[in-house]
């Protein structure tokens, strides 16, 4: 029986892509692994170990090690910079270019589908296209992600039950081709908290959720995504072949399809002790788990948080590392960037660190991969069934 555990380091990238001139000019020069060494000195030993020492080649930030891993970079295929795209590429999906939509542009249909699904909805700020259904859960675009990518849906749990804001999210998702809907709530806010921190820059207008301190053990998140068949990538593959899967962090609000136990635990150190818990007992399958802290101190432009979080990381891959046995698979990757130095509280297009350890096995380069994709491929080629619609294998 085989075991394997993909890490995902949130936002953790490994250097600018070579497209961002085009794609992305406001990029240039980001690099979240490179500057978050240089801005706080943090000593990640596993990691330098495992093989981050050899992709990141800067002696002076960390000291050069042999690796255990085989080590490399990813590219994204995904538009732009996104946790929802980024993770289902991971998994294997091929990335559909959604179309960029704006709330004001929207408004109109999604008003019409509301009524019609028998809700209130109003007009709070005039000539921004923001709704307000039921006079509770308001509709507004994503500040956080690229413009025109993301609808979001916001609510407190004080008022409204989440599977109320998961309908309406999945009302405005039959309307919109953005990237993602996102159905979101908190406790401790009033919806005239949620509208005092709308914000409006440029085309979009939206609610500032740093501002709105939404972020704690109480946050509901649901991503519902744009042309993504769970069917086709790993985790529904090896379910198929009676091999669980278990999803956690955010791996668990943005993967999609029947898995043996999911659980969206935003805490780091929860995140690693499920892991850790589940290989203490499990024969077989794969652990799908997400570091997400990392990039919200990536949002929150804070370079020493972004650290505190790498090193539980670190230590949490060190004991993870030594609950697998000869032969079992270890990968450690990112979804994008976010680097906390680089100005902007949004992602940055970069490439990805790729790191993969099968426990016991001599070490290689792998270059730079053309997909994120590759990291489902993998684990598919090592459990011996098929791969899922898009990557290939580094095995």
């Amino acid at each position: 029986m085989k075991r394997a555990v993909l890490c995902v380091l949130d936002g953790f990238g490994a250097g600018a892509m070579d497209d961002v001139e085009t794609e992305r000019p406001q990029d240039k020069g980001s690099n979240t692994m490179r500057h978050v060494l240089e801005a706080t000195g943090v000593h990640l030993p596993f990691l330098a170990r495992l093989g981050l020492s050899q992709i990141l080649c800067e002696p002076s930030l960390m000291p050069m090690t042999p690796a255990l891993a085989s080590y490399g970079r990813c590219n994204l295929q995904h538009t732009g910079a996104d946790s929802y795209a980024g993770h289902n590429e991971i998994m294997g999906a091929r990335p559909i270019p959604p179309k960029k939509q704006f709330i004001r542009d929207l408004a109109p249909e999604i008003e019409q589908r509301l009524h019609e699904h028998g809700y209130a909805v109003t007009r709070p700020i005039e000539g921004t296209g923001i709704l307000l259904v039921d006079g509770e859960v308001v509709i507004a675009d994503n500040m956080e992600n690229d413009p025109g990518q993301i609808i979001n849906i916001t609510a407190s749990l004080d008022v409204t039950p989440f599977d109320k804001v998961e309908r309406i999210g999945k009302v405005v998702r039959a309307v919109a081709h953005t990237s993602r809907v996102i159905p979101l709530a908190g406790t401790g806010i009033t919806v005239e908290d949620i509208l005092q921190c709308v914000v409006i820059q440029r085309d979009r207008t939206g609610v500032d959720m740093g501002k709105l301190d939404i972020y704690n053990e109480h946050y509901h998140v649901r991503h519902l995504g744009y042309g993504i068949d769970p069917d086709k990538q790993i985790q529904s593959i090896l379910m198929r072949h009676g091999l669980g899967t278990y999803l956690y962090g955010k791996m668990a609000d943005v993967i999609t399809g029947d898995v043996m136990d999911r659980n969206p635990m935003v805490d780091s150190q929860g995140v690693v002790d499920l892991i850790c818990g589940r290989l203490e007992n499990m024969d077989s399958g794969l652990i799908a788990a997400t570091i997400q802290e990392t990039d919200l101190a990536g949002h929150e432009q804070n370079a020493e948080k972004f650290a505190a979080v790498l090193s539980i990381a670190d230590a949490g891959l060190h004991r993870i590392y030594g609950l697998l046995q000869e032969g079992e698979l270890l990968i450690v990757t990112a979804d994008h960037g976010n680097d906390p130095t680089h100005g902007t509280s949004q992602h940055t297009r970069e490439t990805t660190p790729l790191l993969v350890c099968v426990k016991g096995a001599p070490a290689r380069p792998l270059g730079l991969r053309a997909t994120l994709a590759d990291v489902g491929a993998t684990v598919a080629a090592y459990f011996g069934v098929e791969a899922p619609e898009f990557g290939t294998s580094v095995l």
